[in-house]
């Protein structure tokens, strides 16, 4: 409107200039919010790699972490949200050093490897380097989010390509489709063998991804994402999130490089005890599923001695469900209770050592009450359960008192036996009830996804103390940072 009514001339300007100066005195005497133009970003703190620009309204946080990598936050009231742990292990970089630049329409923070601008009528960001002038650019940054949806957009070039996103099923490369991150088996089309939705389901979705043009992006947010890359239009991509803030990271080098990077920031995967990277066998017990009561202490420790005769190399040895009785959680909840047909189930962990090999238990996330011992009702009485979860036993990982509980309670009445790492299935049982009050619903949203971190990790460094070896976990789910407590399967996909 305004450029439109400083072209006109002066008499007729001040003709429509009167009504609209009467309208916005009448909206102010009314309490109406009244749009305001946004200003040029202008650089209003600086401290070390970190450096924050606002236009009076919104704020852009830019922090270097090396010469090619920073982090980008945006916040629309100027506040942003503190540093979580679950997914981001370090925030505290050595000082990177830059030259800040100020120029006609942008600010420009120079390092070895980048020179990041940020538009001073937008705040968005583009990045250039040594090769490229414009190596990476932000498209359509405002609005910056709102509570339920959080999007960032940037330019998508004809010659580019992108691999990532955590454990994938479909395809290897990204470019022309898209796809949704969240922990789940999906619910659409299933194949022939198998249960799960191929095209969605994500055991381990990674919000990150690499691009053949010499960049990757980490998108810092628990929340369901989507990620659209050139499938609606060939030009660009977005990635959007179902809440939390604009967060991401920016790292810039060769696949190698960048992925370096990116578990610089969210961990490295440690060393685990020497058998652990042996073959693994897995074992029903001799009791597949609706024929329970078949599974006994005796197959499997006749097995493990059985492939030591017949020389088929092996290390590690774990039985699957059946080695417990189910009771009203079904084979989905764990009672820590062994069916009656495991006579000995200490003898039987002493062949496994005596076989050379290590034998963990399969769990999962749940509780459940059994014949003599009350778990879940017990959880119950002492807080240890996630609030409103939709799967009732559902542990509290997130709690360090629950953890804690969850151990002495549980998980030793297998350890004092010999257990040794457990297979810690169903990560992705977060999901809390329609009637949970709305804020709870908001965060648990975000700790669905990252809930499979704190239930590996909850073993992982319980068994790391317990043995004093290195740590050890086997599990289904994850997401980013899931690497720090080793290892993932592949879950249950079909064979086709």
């Amino acid at each position: 409107m305004f450029s439109f009514v400083f072209n006109l001339k002066e008499k007729e300007y001040i003709r429509m200039k009167r009504p609209c100066i009467l309208c916005m005195a009448l909206l102010v005497w009314l309490g109406i919010a009244i749009p305001v133009l946004a200003a040029d970003y202008t650089l209003t703190h600086r401290e070390g790699n970190e450096f924050v620009f606002n236009n009076g309204a919104r704020s852009v946080r830019l922090q270097l972490c090396t010469p090619d990598m920073f982090r980008v936050t945006k916040s629309p009231d100027s506040r942003f949200e503190p540093d979580e742990s679950w997914m981001v292990v370090c925030y505290n970089w050595p000082e990177v050093a830059c030259t800040v630049n100020e120029q006609a329409e942008c600010w420009q923070i120079v390092t070895s490897a980048l020179t990041v601008s940020l538009a001073k009528a937008d705040g968005r960001i583009l990045v250039g380097n040594g090769g490229s002038p414009l190596l990476w650019r932000e498209l359509e940054s405002e609005p910056y989010q709102s509570r339920e949806q959080v999007t960032g957009a940037a330019t998508l070039r004809p010659d580019e390509h992108f691999f990532g996103f955590g454990e994938r099923m479909d395809f290897m490369d990204q470019l022309e489709k898209c796809i949704y991150l969240n922990v789940e088996r999906g619910s659409g089309p299933k194949p022939a063998v198998g249960n799960k939705d191929v095209l969605r389901a994500n055991y381990c979705p990674v919000p990150y991804f690499y691009s053949t043009l010499g960049y990757g992006l980490f998108f810092h947010t628990a929340f369901p994402t989507t990620w659209d890359m050139g499938w609606s239009q060939s030009d660009r991509y977005t990635f959007t999130a179902e809440g939390g803030e604009m967060d991401y990271y920016f790292f810039q080098g060769d696949l190698y490089t960048v992925f370096d990077r990116y578990t610089d920031l969210t961990g490295k995967s440690p060393l685990m005890p020497k058998r652990a990277y042996g073959l693994h066998l897995g074992s029903y017990s001799g009791g597949t599923w609706g024929h329970e009561q078949y599974a006994s202490d005796d197959y499997p420790a006749t097995l493990a001695e059985k492939m030591r005769q017949l020389s088929i190399p092996f290390d590690v040895i774990w039985l699957d469900s059946t080695w417990r009785k189910f009771r009203q959680g079904g084979n989905s909840a764990s009672t820590f209770e062994w069916r009656e047909t495991f006579k000995d189930p200490e003898r039987m962990f002493r062949r496994f050592e005596g076989a050379n090999a290590m034998g963990g238990l399969h769990i999962r996330s749940i509780l459940d009450d059994g014949d003599s011992l009350k778990l879940l009702s017990e959880a119950r009485k002492q807080g240890i359960l996630y609030p409103y979860a939709q799967r009732e036993g559902l542990v509290n990982f997130f709690d360090p008192k629950a953890v804690d509980w969850w151990w002495d309670h549980a998980v030793t009445r297998i350890t004092d036996l010999g257990c040794r790492f457990l297979k810690t299935d169903v990560g992705s049982a977060l999901n809390v009830q329609e009637d949970a009050p709305a804020e709870l619903r908001y965060k648990a949203k975000a700790d669905h996804n990252l809930f499979p971190i704190a239930y590996a990790a909850a073993p992982f460094n319980k068994f790391m103390k317990l043995t004093g070896n290195r740590g050890f976990n086997h599990t289904r789910e994850g997401y980013a940072g899931i690497q720090r407590y080793p290892f993932i399967w592949a879950g249950d996909w079909g064979s086709e």
